[in-house]
This record gives structure tokens, C-alpha cells and sequence, in this order.
């Protein structure tokens, strides 16, 4: 009697949207007010614009940001869609500002969803280590060449506070390695490179995704957003 192999699930495919999408839409878009009073682990189900006032351009901004990393569309679409009311804004065009604001919310987007898809238990399974893959250029930054290619069981504590993006703009992710590919690199469980003096995460970046939401002593005052806005918010509170 033939015997069906198991399969050995893919690792994380960074092409896939879905798990991005579903990641992006569990953040609640806030003030920034609200999102001052937030810890560190609050501000991952939060959506803010730093020097943004108008409660709806926030919530627009968050909308521009859901259709991107729904479609796939490019960083130009995201500034003709909402780059102009952003630079009235902050009183200035800010092109590079503009940018960051983009690319630091899709990645982490990508990264929230690619984490959904590594720490499923068959792919870990198939793919016990994890391994941080960088870009090497000249816009790799101290934080990011101190932690690029370590290599750490998937069951390791320390990934808890090392996920990807790490930093504003950050291109690193997580790539789930199996043991034989562990072994060729010496399966050595590398701590970070000695670099003096830089991090190996910023302020408000690398936590892994909470399963549920955390006790936080905030609560948006719907009554300074517009009725349109703070109904959306409501719902979306209610949700948790």
C-alpha cells in the first residue's frame, strides 16, 4: 500500500497579501493625543500621522495605506491619493517624510502578516530557525547590520522583541530556514554582530504581534472625531 508523503509547507511567501491585509486592518486609526497615552505594546494595534490634527486625514491616510497593501499599488499611488493633504498638513511639502510614512506602514504590514505564516506550528516544524536577512548597501543602518544573518531557533524568546521592521524604513525581514540549512551555517545560533553603541531595534519597533488585544488604560474620546469617523472607530473597538 503506497504511502503519501506529508507535505512540507512553503515558507512564508512575501508576494501574499492576505495575511498583510488582515494584519493592517486590526490597527484602529487614532489621534495623536490618543496614541501618546498608549504603551509600547498598545501602539501595534494603533494607527497614527505624527503632526496630523484632522481626525478624518488621519483616518483617510489610514485608507490610502489599506488600498496599497490590498492592491499591491506603488508608493506614487499613495502620494497622489493623499500626499498633498499630508503636506498642508505639516505646512510643507515633505516628500521623504511622505515616504517613510508609506514604506515603515507596508512593511510592517508584510511583516505582521509574513509572522502569521512562519510561526504557523507546520511550517515551523518544517523550518525549525529563523534567520535575519538585511540588505547589504550603503542604506543599511548600524541597527540592522548588527542583527543581519542571525540565526536563532524559531522557538527563541528573543524574536519576541526582534521583529522586523526594526527602525523607521527598515527593509530586513525573517527568513525560516530548515535544520540542514542551519547546519551549513554552523547552526550556531549567532548573536548579533558587535557593533558599539547601536541598538538592535528602535523605540516602538520589533515586537512580535499580540494574539489578543492588551489591557491599556486608553480610550479614544469619540466626540472629537466626525461622525463618519468616530462610527468606524467605535466599530472597530467593539471588534476587539
Amino acid at each position: 500500500m503506497a504511502v503519501t508523503p506529508k507535505k512540507i509547507p512553503a515558507p512564508a511567501d512575501p508576494k501574499r497579501y492576505d495575511e498583510a491585509v488582515d494584519a493592517f486592518r486590526k490597527r484602529v486609526p487614532i489621534s495623536n493625543d490618543d496614541y501618546d497615552l498608549l504603551d509600547e505594546v498598545a501602539r501595534q494595534r494603533a494607527f497614527t500621522v505624527a503632526d496630523v490634527t484632522q481626525a478624518d486625514l488621519i483616518a483617510d491616510t489610514f485608507d490610502a495605506l489599506d488600498r496599497a497593501i490590498e492592491s499591491g499599488s506603488t508608493f506614487e499611488d499613495f502620494q497622489d491619493a493623499i500626499g498633498d493633504r499630508l503636506f498642508d498638513s505639516w505646512g510643507k511639502p515633505d516628500a521623504a517624510r511622505l515616504e517613510t510614512v508609506f514604506r515603515t506602514n507596508v512593511a510592517q504590514a508584510y511583516n505582521d502578516g509574513r509572522w502569521e505564516q512562519i510561526t504557523d506550528p507546520d511550517v515551523i516544524e518544517a523550518f525549525p530557525y529563523w534567520r535575519m536577512d538585511g540588505i547589504a548597501d550603503a542604506a543599511q543602518t548600524d541597527i540592522c547590520i548588527k542583527v543581519d544573518q542571525t540565526i536563532r531557533p524559531a522557538s527563541d524568546p528573543w524574536w519576541s522583541t526582534h521583529k522586523p521592521p526594526l527602525h523607521f524604513n527598515c527593509r530586513t525581514i525573517v527568513t525560516p530556514i530548515d535544520e540542514d540549512t542551519a547546519r551549513e551555517a554552523g547552526i550556531d545560533v549567532r548573536a548579533p554582530r558587535s557593533t558599539p553603541n547601536a541598538p538592535t531595534r528602535a523605540p516602538g519597533f520589533g515586537l512580535a504581534p499580540v494574539d489578543q488585544d492588551p489591557v491599556s488604560p486608553w480610550e479614544p474620546d469619540l466626540s472629537d472625531y466626525p461622525a463618519p469617523i468616530a462610527k468606524e472607530l467605535d466599530r472597530r473597538l467593539r471588534a476587539r
